[in-house]
């Protein structure tokens, strides 16, 4: 009896390291799975709820990665004064 809980307590533990891991490093990885389950039992506003937002695209996404620049950037002009 007493192996049988070192292992039990051992497994939880275990368990346990593992959501803990997953749930820092892969946040989305079970809220995803979990919206997609919630949406086909018919629970669409939860699943909503449990979604990533939707990823936007072009100038205003955040992500600073366009190599043009956007049209409506607007250059500004540096000038150094030696004093």
């Amino acid at each position: 009896m007493n192996e049988l809980a070192e292992n039990s307590l051992v497994g939880l533990i275990v368990l346990w390291s593992l959501w803990a891991t997953l749930s820092r490093f892969a946040p989305n990885l079970g809220q995803q799975r979990l919206a997609r389950w919630l949406n086909a039992k018919g629970w669409i506003k939860a699943g909503q709820y449990f979604s990533s937002p939707q990823k936007k695209d072009g100038c205003d996404s955040g992500c600073g990665s366009c190599a043009n620049a956007c049209s409506n950037s607007v250059e500004q002009v540096v000038k150094f004064v030696n004093k």
